[in-house]
């Protein structure tokens, strides 16, 4: 992209490992999630909506006079990512702001302690992390996942990072998307630093899914597979990850067992 908008990930980018081709299971959260939970495809972990696509049916149903529909769900004797960590000896700790990553929708396996609420921005779940700080660090090893909310519709305009990407993107919404992804940016930095991730950690970044701003005539993230949706972030930093750039295809499904080989888990 022509502009930075992502200036410490871009900084740890230049000695980490970074996947050039890294792609989703699904353009939605609930479905890729559950893939990188669990290294199986939609079609098998049977995650294939989430609540606002379950909240659209239940509408529907409603008017035939029906009040209830099942919901997909993570099975529980499918074995999660921090499951598989928890059992190895690890301590588990998650933190979410999207609602299609709730315990009702199995995510919270394995976690001993887990904080999800809807819409939270970056600086709650930071917060929620500092109050856990003392448990997290003094539990090794420790497993921990954060999934941020921020770069997402509604899009909100974040200074002073709006008005700078304001004069160069031509269009309201697509600054005020652009100042999301510099502000949660910053609490990746922040997070980072506060739990000294610098130090013997590894660290992944991955995103679920792309957004689109009109490139195949749509918005936003539908049920379509084109690469502004389908082509995602993957990153990882740590102790014994050397720094490179790798062009092979990959995938949401390979983080569960490269982190479990990584770990000797």
């Amino acid at each position: 992209y022509e502009q930075e908008t992502a200036p410490f990930l871009a900084r740890l980018a230049e000695s980490s490992a970074v996947f050039e081709r890294a792609m989703s299971t699904s353009s939605w959260t609930a479905p890729a999630t559950a893939s990188v939970f669990t290294s199986l495809y939609p079609h098998q972990h049977g995650v294939v909506q989430g609540f606002y696509a379950h909240r659209e049916a239940m509408f529907e149903e409603e008017r035939r006079g029906v009040a209830r529909i099942p919901l997909n769900a993570i099975a529980e004797d499918l074995t999660t990512l921090p499951e598989l960590f928890h059992a190895a000896g690890y301590a588990t700790f998650g933190v979410a702001a999207n609602k299609n990553i709730d315990q009702e929708l199995g995510f919270a396996q394995g976690f001993d302690r887990y904080y999800q609420r809807n819409d939270a921005p970056g600086e709650e779940l930071y917060r929620k992390l500092r109050a856990w700080k003392r448990d997290i660090v003094g539990a090794r090893p420790y497993f921990l996942y954060v999934h941020l909310m921020d770069p997402h519709y509604p899009y909100s305009e974040i200074s002073p990072h709006f008005e700078r990407y304001r004069a160069g993107a031509g269009d309201d919404e697509k600054a005020r998307y652009l100042s999301e992804i510099r502000d949660t940016d910053r609490w990746i930095e922040r997070i980072y630093k506060l739990l000294r991730m610098d130090r013997n950690t590894l660290f992944v970044v991955v995103s679920d899914h792309g957004e689109e701003f009109g490139d195949h005539g749509s918005t936003q993230h539908g049920p379509y597979l084109y690469d502004e949706l389908q082509r995602v972030l993957l990153m990882a930093h740590g102790p014994g990850v050397p720094p490179r750039r790798i062009s092979a295809n990959v995938s949401q499904v390979d983080v569960l067992p490269t982190l479990a080989e990584f770990a000797g888990a």
